[in-house]
């Protein structure tokens, strides 16, 4: 398969650890969000998972193991999936602070 990882053995990898950290930050943040900014979603997680955060975590998480199941090239959008990680994890983070910040000073 062209594009797969492979171990430093040379044997395929079968999980991808930073795809599915990059799936999960993205999902992650947007959840956030929308979650803040439409109540119906906020309330529909709560009535489903018992709290909105357990939700966010349990979709965050299944992202995590399906991405990382099934998506096992080593570049996500022409970036290496590592370097493609670090970036939606801090861009996620940020994205989320400063949405709470403007949330908080408007």
């Amino acid at each position: 398969m062209k594009g797969s990882k492979k171990s430093k053995k040379g044997k395929k990898e079968k999980f991808s650890f930073y795809n599915g950290t990059f799936a999960a930050s993205v999902l992650l943040a947007i959840l956030v969000i929308v979650a803040e900014l439409a109540k119906p979603f906020k309330d529909f997680l709560a009535s489903i998972f018992t709290h909105h955060w357990i939700g966010k975590g349990i979709l965050t998480a299944a992202a995590f193991v399906i991405v990382g199941y099934l998506y096992k090239q080593d570049k996500v959008f022409n970036v290496k999936s590592e370097k493609a990680s670090w970036y939606a994890t801090l861009g996620s983070l940020a994205v989320i602070f400063l949405f709470y910040v403007i949330h908080f000073l408007s």
